[in-house]
């Protein structure tokens, strides 16, 4: 018997809930939320005397020049409005930040992290900013109308004709800092070891710092006494993100299609990293990304073109495709066990014995889409487009539920330590609990919040269920359900991807991955 759990509201409160959702501002918690995007290009530096600040793409980098590590970035996860930073200032007076996006002129105290004050552009009588100048008592704005000015606090900003005090700090076009005023950094790009060319966009020098911006190659620092430099990467190859792989201190991130190409390795912290593209790398068929797991040596990636092996001890690439054996070239699940490496495709299912490389199909499943691995027990789950099956001694069992929903096809599969999670192509989940051979199902919006399934994961405290519209959480103590979407801080309502950590949910979505501090104790339980 299945057991269907839904749950229901008297009308009086679920007017007032909406009522109070469609009239509440978004309220984020900057600790508790971050999001990585491609950040490709780099708008304006500037520094103060604890960190140097990037305004790019979606956000603001931040850089600590004590700790020498890159903090989270401020992003529509944690507040920023607009598509992109234009000009980052610091106010010498009271050291906030003043951002002019796209969107809106804003003042952020990093310190706490607090956004004070918001001005829509569309309030402002300037169609364009180049640039915001500061002194003691008034703030500039400089646009292509002249300069406007507000005295400290009004936030009215009004044409100014009068003489501009020599006392005052400006930042963008009115600094006068540009790249090309440095002719030792001719001819003004920086090239990759495929000779790619990146433009420099940004600059900011102070005492013997100085930091470049690119456009799409991250950003540089030189000391400017011995010209010893580091490169780091700032973002994502792909804001779309179909896969998360840890790899000690490095995630491994791709997705498939989206707004740019490549394969993305990065440590978020110290900015080491790289871009893998198949333009430029002899061995990637595809950088469209499905799936990626790995092995002490190697790292495995299922992409639309084949499978992908990188030596990490060798740092070169092989691909894997139908003339090696794999039944289809579109790669979309990887699980190894042992010294087997399993490989679901677009079109059945094959497995690699890791050792000698060998590759076997398993026929039970031609033209059969395989979905997800998992291991229970000891045995292989397999979720397919035509229901799952327990590979046992040899043999492929199906699982079956009471309604027949996994016949529909599983997208998603989750093996706890006391259930089997399934994400189901009929909308819902379904639940098995095979010490008393009990099912349970899920089924939106009552306890999930979306139609579609895309991934599942846990722990011992929590199983995280990623759908087309946003993260649903269930608290296997209290058996409650509660969903986290964009407008609590998510990149997007798509989830794709989830990997747990224990202090932190990595979601992969359609416009960037986003971690969720899940224990910090501002999230309700």
């Amino acid at each position: 018997m299945k057991i269907r759990a839904s749950f229901s509201l008297p009308v009086l409160e679920l007017v007032l809930l909406i009522t109070a959702s469609s009239l509440s501002s978004r309220i984020y918690n900057p600790f508790v939320w971050s999001t990585y995007k491609e950040f490709s290009h780099i708008y304006s530096i500037t520094m103060d005397m604890e960190k140097v600040y990037f305004g790019t793409d979606q956000g603001i980098l931040r850089f600590n020049r004590i700790k020498q590590e890159w903090d989270i970035p401020i992003t529509g996860s944690n507040g920023f409005k607009g598509s992109k930073a234009e000009i980052i200032a610091v106010d010498p007076v009271f050291n906030k930040l003043w951002i002019i996006s796209d969107q809106s002129l804003s003042v952020y105290n990093d310190q706490i992290s607090l956004w004070e004050r918001e001005i829509p552009r569309i309030s402002i009588a300037l169609s364009t900013i180049t640039s915001i100048g500061f002194t003691y008592d008034t703030i500039f704005l400089e646009g292509n109308e002249g300069i406007y000015a507000s005295p400290r606090g009004s936030y009215i900003w009004e044409h100014y004709s009068g003489i501009i005090p020599s006392t005052t700090k400006w930042f963008g076009k009115k600094a006068k800092l540009s790249v090309t005023d440095y002719p030792f950094l001719t001819p003004y790009y920086a090239t990759d070891e495929y000779f790619n060319k990146y433009e420099y966009a940004a600059i900011a020098i102070e005492s013997k710092d100085m930091w470049l911006g690119t456009n799409q190659f991250g950003v540089f620092y030189y000391n400017t006494f011995t010209w010893n430099g580091i490169h780091y990467v700032t973002g994502l190859a792909n804001e779309r993100v179909d896969a998360i792989y840890r790899d000690e201190d490095h995630y491994w991130i791709g997705g498939i299609y989206g707004t740019n190409k490549g394969i993305t390795s990065m440590n978020f912290v110290t900015g080491e990293g790289k871009h893998w593209r198949s333009d430029d790398v002899y061995g990637i068929s595809s950088d469209n990304v499905y799936a990626i797991t790995g092995t002490e040596n190697a790292v495995w990636i299922g992409t639309s073109a084949g499978l992908l092996r990188y030596d990490k001890n060798g740092n070169t690439w092989k691909s894997y495709t139908q003339l090696n054996g794999l039944v289809d070239n579109t790669v979309t699940a990887l699980h190894i066990k042992n010294d087997t490496l399993f490989i679901g495709t677009a079109g059945g299912f094959c497995l690699m014995v890791l050792r000698s490389k060998n590759m076997v199909t398993l026929e039970s499943f031609d033209n059969v889409r395989i979905y997800a691995f998992a291991t229970f027990l000891g045995d292989l789950v397999i979720a397919t487009e035509r229901g799952v099956y327990l590979w046992r001694k040899k043999a492929f069992e199906p699982i079956t539920d009471p309604d027949g929903d996994l016949t529909f096809g599983v997208t998603a599969l989750f093996v706890d330590k006391n259930a089997i999670w399934f994400g189901t192509r009929r909308k819902g989940i379904d639940v098995y609990y095979p010490d008393s051979t009990r099912w349970e199902e899920f089924l939106p919006p009552t306890t999930i919040r979306g139609e579609s399934v895309y991934a599942i994961s846990g722990n011992q405290y929590y199983v995280w269920i990623g759908t087309n519209n946003g993260v649903s959480r269930y608290n296997k103590k209290t058996k409650a359900w509660t969903s986290f979407t964009k407008m609590d801080g998510i990149a997007d309502n798509e989830v794709r991807a989830i990997l747990v950590e224990d202090d932190c949910l990595w979601l992969g979505t359609k416009n960037g991955l986003t971690c969720f501090r899940y224990t910090d104790p501002s999230v309700p339980p």
